[in-house]
Order: C-alpha cells, then sequence, then structure tokens
C-alpha cells in the first residue's frame, strides 16, 4: 500500500481540530501520515497537535508564524513523505473509506488525481449530530456501490470541473510524483485553490472522481466568505484575473471557444457582484473608504459583460444585480443594504 501523507494547516481551531485528526486517524486505508501545520494560532491548537503527535507515531507536528494557509500548506508538502498527498481544513472531516476509496480509484484509473463529491454540515451538526465511525462507514459502502466515476483529461480539467465549482483542493488524492508542481501561491486570502489546480491541469494530466460524497464539508458563518469586507477580499477578483492569465499560458485554445470564455466571465461578474456586495452594504462609511475598490469592481464588471453570452449563465436575479451596479451604482447601494 502505497503511503498518504495527509496535510492540515490549523489556524485557531481548537474547536473542531480534534474531529478533523480523529477522521484521519479513523480511515479504513492504515498507510498513512499526518502532517499538522500550525499557522501561527493563538488558541489552544498547538497543545492539540503536540498531543496528537506525541501519542499517535503517524502525527507529525510542525508549528510556523501566521502566513495564511498557502504557506501552511506548502510546508506541508515539503514535510511529506508519502507519494500520495491528500489536504483536509481542519474544521472539516473525511468519511472512513475516503482514502481507500480514492486510492482505488488511482490505481485503477492511472490517473493522477482523484477526487470526490462533498455533504455539508453546519457547526452544531458537528457537535451534536455527527455519524460514529461504524455508521458513517456503512453509509459510505452504500453509497460507494451508487456513485459514477468520470475522467476528466487536460482541458476537460478546467471547463468541466474549475468552471463548474470543482474550485477546492480538499476532498482529492494526488500522485505527488506526477504531479511535480504541487505548490501553493502564497500572499492570496482567497482564490489559492483555483490556481494551485490550474497549475496541474497539464494537457496529459487525468482526474477521476466519483459523485461519492466521501468529505464532509462545514459551513462556517464565521468563514472567510461570510465575513465583513476588507482589501482582502479584492483577492476574489484578483485570482480570476490571475487564472485567465494562467490559461492563456497553459492551453490558450480554451479562450477561442466561446462556451468556455462565457462560463468565465460568468464567475468573473459573480465574483466582482461578491465583492462590490460587501462594500455596498458598508453604508456611507464604506463608500468613503473603498471609492477607489468599488469603483475597481465597476470597471471589471463593464469588462466583463462585454460577453453578453456570459449573461444567459447568470440567474435573473444575479443578472439584474450586474445591470444595476453598473448603470445605477448608487441604487446598487440601496437595494444591497435593503436586501442587507
Amino acid at each position: 500500500m502505497k503511503l498518504i501523507s495527509v496535510i492540515i494547516p490549523v489556524h485557531n481551531a481548537e474547536k473542531t481540530l480534534e474531529r478533523a485528526v480523529e477522521s484521519v486517524l479513523g480511515q479504513t486505508y492504515s498507510t498513512l501520515e499526518l502532517i499538522l501545520i500550525n499557522d501561527g494560532s493563538g488558541d489552544g491548537s498547538q497543545k492539540i497537535c503536540e498531543e496528537y503527535a506525541a501519542s499517535d507515531v503517524r502525527v507529525r507536528a510542525y508549528s510556523m508564524e501566521d502566513r495564511g494557509v498557502s504557506a501552511a500548506r506548502n510546508k506541508g508538502l515539503e514535510l511529506a513523505s508519502g507519494c500520495r498527498i491528500s489536504f483536509l481544513d481542519a474544521d472539516d472531516a473525511m468519511e472512513p473509506l475516503m482514502l481507500e476509496t480514492l486510492s482505488k480509484i488511482l490505481d485503477e484509473s492511472k490517473a493522477a488525481i482523484a477526487g470526490c463529491a462533498f455533504s455539508t454540515v453546519t457547526p452544531e451538526q458537528t457537535d451534536s449530530k455527527a455519524l460514529s465511525a461504524s455508521t458513517s462507514e456503512k453509509q459510505g459502502t452504500e453509497c460507494n456501490k451508487e456513485a459514477e466515476i468520470s475522467l476528466l483529461k487536460g482541458r476537460q480539467i478546467l471547463t468541466e470541473g474549475i468552471f463548474r465549482k470543482d474550485t477546492h483542493v480538499w476532498g482529492k488524492l494526488f500522485e505527488k510524483e506526477r504531479l511535480p508542481e504541487l505548490t501553493f501561491q502564497e500572499g492570496l486570502s482567497i482564490g489559492e485553490d483555483v490556481l494551485f489546480l490550474l497549475s496541474l491541469a497539464g494537457e496529459n494530466t487525468e482526474y477521476a472522481r466519483t459523485t461519492a460524497p466521501l468529505y464532509k464539508y462545514t459551513i462556517n458563518p464565521g468563514g472567510a466568505m461570510n465575513r465583513p469586507f476588507t482589501l482582502s477580499y479584492m483577492d476574489q477578483i484578483g485570482c480570476w484575473e490571475a487564472a485567465e492569465e494562467q490559461i492563456l499560458r497553459q492551453c490558450p485554445e480554451v479562450m477561442d471557444d466561446p462556451g468556455a470564455v462565457a462560463k468565465l466571465r460568468s464567475i468573473q461578474i459573480l465574483s466582482v457582484l461578491l465583492v462590490a456586495g460587501k462594500i455596498a452594504v458598508l453604508g456611507k462609511q464604506g463608500k468613503t473608504a473603498y471609492k477607489k475598490e468599488y469603483e475597481y469592481c465597476r470597471q471589471k464588471l463593464g469588462h466583463y459583460m462585454q460577453n453578453k453570452e456570459s449573461l444567459v449563465l447568470l440567474s435573473a436575479k444575479d443578472r439584474y444585480k450586474a445591470e444595476l451596479m453598473l448603470k445605477a451604482p448608487e441604487v446598487f447601494r440601496i437595494v444591497m443594504e435593503l436586501i442587507k
């Protein structure tokens, strides 16, 4: 059995870390190591990491200054001994069969990446309604029997995966030797997963994925996407700008496909609306403090909306919001405040 390295970046996760770690140590696939990267936590996370490292030989703990999730993952990759890599967020969990299932998919498909679907839970459910390992494993077995496996290659990873919201690195298993460019772009607070996956979408790269929901994603009201606007939110727009540049370098033929371009533009429009909406709900204070950022959003929106095919891919509500922001930005502010 091939050694799998599971990397968990940890930042102030004392309330959820134990559940995440136990979900790894309880995997039916036993040939694994768990690397805990404490990224400058100010709570009891470091102590939890050290206790697990002292009690289980499969666990290694490393502490670093607060440099962000990308730097923490990169340090985990540097320390990893496994020939296969998986990532887990500290507030999420793996179903017991996840690594075994994805490893089997890699063996049978000869792909470089294997991925699974995910289910969502709330923080309350993780505390009070978490399934026992035996019950979860039984349900996972039944789910695997009904699951379908598809294979994406090269540009399909982009058009059928990333452009269709498969933009997360968790819930996946990577063949380290087949993907030598395994590294995250540091300095981004949002969108690092997209650029990481894009860098791996080479012409000959194959990605096998199952519809079995073997990853548990926690909907966190305090997560990055749900917090009030800060300048770091501009990374939401910047990451898709960088993604477009990366696509032009790696597979320029994609930008000759009208359908693919329309999909990219629709994603970029939604990214702008997300950022602009967060500025708008700050009211007059936000209007004054972030005038330059708001105008930048309008500028980008006008550029993206020149692609009329992209508007068809948006919901009626998002089309209305986009038109309103472009043609009547002050009214857009008022509407967003009222919605809030």
